[in-house]
């Protein structure tokens, strides 16, 4: 997965059939997280946000399952420049950040979309970092 400003971007393939869609995690990403410490996971509305924060200790891999279209935007350090990615279709991808990286999650779409968050670092709701 390549690095760009403290972040990867890797589209999944869809290996889905008649029955539905079915995406894999290939070993780069699986080995992003490293020892894997938090999963949680849910939805993101048509036009809700998810996240616009970042974490002091820990990185994240992210897994978008998307079917019409979604932004991510990412900021590196306070003065980085800040990088929007749109993703449109029927896909999912997984986008790797590292520790001190702001970033947001958009559902540009007319459908709900997926989330799932694995962490190195547990996630602690009485101390985020």
């Amino acid at each position: 997965m390549p690095n760009s400003n403290g972040v990867t971007v890797k589209a999944l393939n869809n290996f889905g059939d008649a029955r539905g869609d079915m995406f894999r995690l290939d070993d780069e990403a699986v080995a992003f997280v490293g020892n894997l410490q938090d999963v949680h996971f849910g939805a993101i509305l048509p036009g809700a946000t998810r996240g616009n924060h970042y974490h002091l200790t820990r990185k994240e891999l992210l897994i978008l399952i998307y079917t019409v279209e979604c932004t991510v935007a990412w900021q590196e350090g306070e003065d980085g420049e800040i990088v929007r990615r749109v993703f449109e279709g029927n896909g999912s991808v997984a986008l790797g950040f590292e520790a001190g990286v702001t970033h947001t999650i958009k559902n540009t779409g007319k459908a709900p979309m997926s989330l799932i968050a694995l962490s190195d670092g547990a996630v602690q709701t009485q101390q985020p970092d």
